[in-house]
C-alpha cells in the first residue's frame, strides 16, 4: 500500500495509528526511515527495519542464502548461515542480496514492513521495493509514504507507485487537507473551547491550507503563547499572527535554497509579493528579462518550490510556505524587492493602494502613511470600514506624522471604526487627540461626535451621552454634524438610559437645527429617524412623517444616509406588526443598495430580511442562513446580537433547547453591555419563555425582571410585546397573581392610544393568562381569541398559533370536540413552520385527551383548515408561488397540501379543485 500525499497532510499519523488499531500483537511491525542526506546509504532504510526485529530460534534450519546478509546485520550474526561465495557479476549479487532479504522477511512470520519519506529514498531501495512488489512472502505487507510533491511525474518514484498500483500488486491512498470545517474542529478540539470563530477558522485553513501538521503546530503554538483568547475573538487574525512550525518551514525553504540564482529570486519576488501573482509582474519585481526568467520560473514550478494556480498566476503551496521563505531572504535584499513590488504596482495603476502602501512601509519608505490613508478612503468608499479602520490604525502608528496629517487621519478613523469590533485602542486615540491636541471647536467637535457614538457602540452609556452633548455645542457653526449628535441622543429604544421626555426633546432640536439648514444628508437623517422615533413609539404621527422623508438622493452619501433610514424604519415597522411596511422599507433599501453598493449595508439588509422571513413564518432554509449570517456579523456586535437572537428563537421553536439557551444567554450579555434597552427587552423575554417552557417559573420571572424595570423606567411600554406574556406567565408561575394583574394594569395603560399591533395582541395573552389563573375560562378563551386574531393579521402565524394553543386549554370541559380542533390546528401550523418543539408539546396534549389520530396533522381523511385554504386558491388557477406568497408558506408547503388535498378528495388533477363545493369561500 502506498500512502502519499504533501508534507504534513499526516501520511505518518494515518500508518501509525492504523497499525495500532489493527493490534498486531500476533506479528511485527517493522518501521524503516529514509532520511534527507545527500548520498543514502543503500537499503537503509529496509536495513533500519530488519534490523528492529525480534529474531526468535526457529526449529528448522536457516536458508544458506541468508549468510548474504552477515555484513549488513553484524548484529544478527549468530542466527545467521555463513557467507556465501562472491559472485563476480555486481547485478547477480544485488538479486541474491534482495533474495536474502525477502527470506528473512518470510523467516518473520507475519509482519507489516513500513517504509517512511520514500521521497527520499536511495536507488537501490527503490529497486528492491520494486523486486518485492512482483514477489511478496505470503504473511508480510508492505506500506510506503511519500510525498506528492516530490514524486514527480518523471521520477523513478512516480513510476515505481504508478506500476505497483497498476498492476494490481498494491494499493494507492491519496491525503487531502482539511476543510475549513475540519480545521475548525480540529482547532477546537485542540483548545478545548467552542468559541473557535468560522473567520479564525477560515484564516488558519488558508494559512495552512488545512494540512493538519500546520493546524496542530500553529494552534499549539498560539496556545504556548497565551494569545488564544485573544485570537479567537480576533475577527480576521492577521497573517503575521501565525507562527511557521519548523516542520512544515524547512522544507520549502530547503527546496528554494537549491535553486539556481535567478529561479531563487523567482521565488522570492513571489513572496515578497505575498499573493499569487502573474509572470511578468513576478519577473518585474524579481528585475529579470523574459526568456531567462521565464526558465527561472520553470525550474522553480518543476522542483515543486511554486505552483501554478490558475488563470496563468503563480504562488506558493500555502501561506506558511509563503512566510517561510520571505523569513528566510535577507533584511536588506527584503526591503529592495519590497520597494521594487511598491514601484512596479504604482507604474502599472490598477493595484489596490493598501498592497502599495504595505510594500512601501515594509521597504522602510516614509511615504506608506499617506498610501495607506488613501487606501482606507478607496476601502471606505467600497463600504469595507474594517479595513479603512485597519490601514488608518496603521497609518497612524507611523513616526513623523504631520500634525495635520495626524488630525486628518484621526477623524477619518473615528468615522470608519464604528462598525467594526469595539475598540479600546481607537477609543483612546481619539480621547488623547482631544486631550493633548489645540483644536478648533469644529474639528474637536466632529472628534467627540466620533467618540461619543465608539462609546455607545462599546456600552458605555454615561460616557456616550455626555461625548455627545458636548459635541452639540461644539458644533455649533457645523449644524450637519451637530444634527447627527442630537438625532443619537434622542433614540429612546437605543440605549436603557436617559429619560423619554429627554430623548423627545433632542428629537425636536433636531428638527429645528435640520429645517435650519441646505445640507441635504442631514435632514435625511433627521426625516428618516424622526420617523422611525415616533413610529417606535405608537405615535400615529410617524406614518405622516414618513411622508416628510426627501423621495431621492443625488450623493453617495445622501443614498447611504437614506438607505440607513429605510432600515431603521423596517426595523420599526417589523416590531410593530406591519409587515408589509417593512418589506416595502426593505425594498427600497435594497433598491439604493444596488446603486451604491456599500458592503457593511449589504449585510444590515440580509440580516433585516433574516428577521422578517423569522417573524412571517418563512423558516424553509432560515437557520443555515442565520449560521452564515452568524459567522459573517462576528465583528459587528449589533448585527451578530441580532442574528443570535433570530437563531436562538428558531431552535427554541425546533425544541433544541441547549444551543438556545446558549445563544440566547451570549445575547442578554451583549445586549446588557451594549444598553441597548430594545435587544435587552426582546431577548429577556424570549430566553424567559425558554424557561418556561423547561417549566421553571422562577427562572423565566429573575430573567424578565430586567426587562421590566427597563420598561418602567423609560415609560416605553409599547415594548411589553417582547417580554409581558412571558413576564406575566413567570409571575403567575410563582403564584403572584397580584403582581401579575398590576403589571398587566401597567400595560395596557402605556399602550392608550397607540398604533401597535403586535402590543396589544401581546396584551390580550396577558389578559387571557390572569383571567385562567382566576378560573375565569370563558373570559380568558375570548382575551386568547383576540390575541390569535390579532397576530393573524399581522399575520404571525407563529404567535398566531401559541396564542390558539392557549385558547384550547379554556374551551369549555363539555366542548372537548371543540378543544381538539383548535389545538389540532396549532398542531397544524407548527408543523408547516418547522416548530418541532412547539408541535411536540400541542401532540403530548392532544394524546393526554385521547384525541390523537396519528399522522403528520390528526386531521385523518378531512382536510386540515390549512390544506383548505391552500385547495381553494389551487382551485382558482393560482400558482404555487402565489399560493405561498398570499399564505407566507414555502412553496414546497403549497406543493404538499396540494398532494394531500388531492388525495383525500380522490382528484386527479388541481384543476378539479375549484368545482368542489364543499371547500366553500376563504374566511
Amino acid at each position: 500500500m502506498v500512502v502519499h500525499g504533501e508534507a504534513g497532510v499526516g501520511k505518518t499519523r494515518l500508518v501509525r495509528e492504523t497499525a495500532h488499531e489493527a493490534g498486531i500483537a500476533k506479528g511485527r511491525v517493522l518501521l524503516g526511515h529514509c532520511h534527507p542526506i545527500a548520498e543514502p546509504f543503500p537499503l537503509g532504510p529496509v536495513i533500519e527495519a530488519l534490523g528492529s526485529a525480534v529474531v526468535e530460534p526457529s526449529t528448522r534450519p536457516p536458508s544458506p542464502l541468508l549468510g548474504a546478509l552477515r555484513p549488513l546485520f553484524p548484529e544478527l550474526a549468530e542466527h545467521l548461515p555463513p557467507v556465501p561465495p562472491a559472485i563476480l557479476d555486481p547485478r547477480a549479487e544485488r538479486h541474491r542480496l534482495f533474495r536474502a532479504l525477502r527470506e528473512l522477511l518470510a523467516a518473520h512470520g507475519p509482519t507489516l514492513c513500513v517504509l517512511e519519506d520514500l521521497h527520499w529514498a536511495d536507488e537501490a531501495t527503490l529497486e528492491f521495493v520494486s523486486f518485492l512488489a512482483s514477489a511478496t512472502p505470503t504473511e508480510a505487507g508492505f506500506v510506503l509514504t511519500c510525498r506528492t510533491e516530490d514524486a514527480r511525474p518523471s521520477s523513478r518514484l512516480a513510476g515505481l507507485i504508478s506500476s505497483i498500483t497498476r498492476q494490481g500488486e498494491g494499493t494507492s491512498i491519496g491525503l487531502a487537507p482539511l476543510s475549513v470545517h475540519d480545521v475548525r474542529a480540529m482547532a477546537a478540539s485542540m483548545l478545548g473551547s467552542d468559541t473557535v470563530t468560522h473567520e479564525f477558522a477560515r484564516r488558519l485553513h488558508e494559512w495552512t491550507a488545512g494540512l493538519p501538521l500546520a493546524v496542530e503546530q500553529v494552534v499549539r503554538l498560539l496556545g504556548d503563547g497565551g494569545d488564544v483568547a485573544a485570537m479567537m475573538q480576533c475577527p480576521a487574525p492577521a497573517s503575521h499572527t501565525f507562527p511557521v512550525p519548523r516542520a512544515v518551514g524547512e522544507p520549502i525553504v530547503h527546496r528554494v535554497q537549491g535553486l539556481s540564482d535567478d529561479a531563487r529570486l523567482v521565488a522570492w519576488a513571489t513572496a515578497v509579493l505575498g499573493v499569487t501573482a502573474a509572470e511578468a509582474l513576478i519577473l518585474n519585481v524579481a528585475d529579470l528579462p523574459p526568456v531567462p526568467g521565464a526558465s527561472a520560473l520553470v525550474e522553480a514550478l518543476t522542483v515543486g518550490a511554486l505552483e501554478e494556480r490558475g488563470n496563468g498566476l503563480y504562488g506558493f503551496r500555502h501561506g506558511l510556505a509563503t512566510r517561510a521563505v520571505y523569513e528566510s531572504i535577507a533584511g536588506p535584499r527584503r526591503r529592495r524587492l519590497h520597494l521594487r513590488a511598491a514601484a512596479v504596482l504604482e507604474r502599472r495603476g490598477l493595484s489596490p493602494l493598501a498592497e502599495i502602501a504595505h510594500h512601501l512601509r515594509e521597504g522602510g519608505s516614509g511615504k506608506w502613511p499617506l498610501y495607506a490613508e488613501a487606501a482606507a478612503e478607496e476601502a471606505s468608499r467600497a463600504g469595507d470600514d474594517r479595513l479603512a479602520a485597519t490601514l488608518l490604525g496603521d497609518a497612524l502608528s507611523a513616526s513623523g506624522l504631520s500634525r495635520e496629517d495626524r488630525i486628518r487621519m484621526v477623524l477619518a478613523l473615528g468615522e470608519v471604526a464604528l462598525y467594526g469590533p469595539p475598540s479600546p485602542r481607537v477609543v483612546r486615540l481619539l480621547q488623547l487627540t482631544l486631550e493633548e491636541e489645540t483644536l478648533s471647536p469644529g474639528v474637536r467637535g466632529e472628534l467627540r461626535l466620533s467618540l461619543s457614538r465608539l462609546l455607545g457602540h462599546a456600552g458605555d452609556a454615561a460616557s456616550w451621552r455626555r461625548e455627545a452633548a458636548l459635541a452639540v455645542a461644539e458644533l455649533r457653526r457645523r449644524p450637519a454634524l451637530g444634527v447627527r449628535a442630537m438625532v443619537n441622543l434622542a433614540q429612546p429604544l437605543s440605549h436603557s438610559d436617559g429619560k423619554l421626555d429627554d430623548h423627545l426633546a433632542w428629537l425636536d432640536r433636531a428638527v429645528e437645527a435640520a429645517e435650519r439648514q441646505t445640507d441635504r444628508v442631514a435632514r435625511i437623517a433627521v426625516s428618516s429617524q424622526r420617523a422611525a422615533i415616533l413610529l417606535s413609539l405608537g405615535d400615529r404621527g410617524g406614518w405622516a412623517a414618513v411622508g416628510d422623508i426627501p423621495r431621492s438622493a443625488a450623493t453617495t452619501d445622501e443614498r447611504l444616509q437614506l438607505s440607513r433610514g429605510y432600515l431603521a424604519l423596517a426595523e420599526t415597522a417589523l416590531g410593530l406588526g406591519y409587515y408589509a411596511r417593512a418589506e416595502s422599507f426593505v425594498g427600497k433599501a435594497d433598491r439604493i443598495q444596488d446603486q451604491i453598493g456599500h458592503r457593511s449595508w449589504g449585510l444590515w439588509l440580509e440580516v433585516t430580511r433574516a428577521s422578517m422571513d423569522w417573524c412571517l413564518g418563512r423558516w424553509d432554509g432560515l437557520e443555515e442562513r442565520l449560521r452564515r449570517l452568524l459567522e459573517e456579523t462576528e465583528p459587528t456586535p449589533s448585527l451578530s446580537l441580532a442574528n443570535r437572537f433570530a437563531l436562538g428563537s428558531l431552535l427554541l421553536s425546533r425544541g433544541q433547547l441547549e444551543e438556545a439557551r446558549r445563544l440566547l444567554a451570549s445575547s442578554l450579555e451583549a445586549a446588557q453591555r451594549k444598553q441597548s434597552l430594545s435587544q435587552l427587552v426582546a431577548v429577556s423575554g424570549r430566553l424567559a419563555r425558554l424557561h418556561l417552557d423547561s417549566g421553571d417559573a422562577h427562572a423565566a420571572r429573575a430573567v424578565s425582571a430586567g426587562a421590566l424595570d427597563a420598561v418602567r423606567g423609560k415609560k416605553v411600554w409599547v415594548l411589553g410585546r417582547s417580554f409581558a406574556p412571558e413576564a406575566v406567565q413567570a409571575l403567575l408561575g410563582c403564584g403572584e397573581l397580584d403582581e401579575a394583574r398590576a403589571v398587566v394594569a401597567e400595560f395596557a395603560a402605556g399602550l392608550r392610544g397607540l398604533d401597535v399591533p403586535t402590543s396589544r395582541a401581546a396584551l390580550s395573552w396577558c389578559r387571557g393568562a390572569v383571567a385562567e389563573e382566576q378560573g375565569l375560562a370563558t373570559r380568558a378563551g375570548r382575551h386568547f381569541e383576540r390575541s390569535e386574531a390579532g397576530w393573524g393579521r399581522i399575520p404571525n402565524r407563529y404567535e398566531a398559533a401559541r396564542a390558539l394553543e392557549r385558547r384550547a386549554r379554556c374551551s369549555p370541559a363539555e366542548d372537548g370536540a371543540s378543544a381538539d380542533r383548535l389545538l389540532l390546528d396549532a398542531l397544524e401550523t407548527f408543523q408547516d413552520l418547522g416548530a418541532d418543539g412547539d408541535a411536540r408539546r400541542v401532540r403530548a396534549q392532544l394524546k393526554a385527551r385521547g384525541a390523537w389520530r396519528g399522522g403528520r396533522t390528526g386531521y385523518g381523511d378531512e382536510l386540515s383548515p390549512r390544506e383548505a385554504q391552500v385547495a381553494r386558491l389551487a382551485g382558482r388557477r393560482k400558482t404555487n408561488r402565489e399560493i405561498a406568497e398570499a399564505l407566507f408558506i414555502s412553496p414546497r408547503t403549497v406543493e404538499i397540501h396540494v398532494a394531500a388535498s388531492l388525495r383525500k378528495l380522490d382528484l386527479r388533477s388541481r384543476h378539479e379543485l375549484g368545482e368542489v363545493p364543499s371547500l366553500g369561500k376563504d374566511t
